[in-house]
């Protein structure tokens, strides 16, 4: 329809699945430990780079990197251990 309306977003099963999939994704997001959960929202979901982040949490460059690498493994473990227990069809 008009201008600016994303085509098929929220529609169909496609809409369901991808809703399902960020829910999900969101839900694991919360299940890791606070530090590593921090450095991936402000990384990943805010965009922040490393400098900005590793000064927002008072913590050296490297330190994100550490922990942002740490929280994307537990993130896909999560992930996957959910994607077994919901059984692939």
């Amino acid at each position: 329809e008009g201008a600016g309306g994303s085509v098929g977003a929220g529609t169909g099963v496609g809409g369901l699945v991808g809703e399902e999939t960020r829910a999900m994704v969101r839900s694991a997001i919360d299940e890791l430990p606070e530090a590593y959960r921090t450095v991936l929202v402000l990384r990943d979901i805010e965009g922040l780079d490393t400098l900005e982040a590793a000064t927002l949490l008072e913590v050296t460059e490297n330190a994100v990197k550490t922990r942002l690498h740490r929280a994307r493994l537990a993130l896909r473990e999560l992930i996957d251990e959910r994607m077994k227990k919901g059984g692939r069809r």
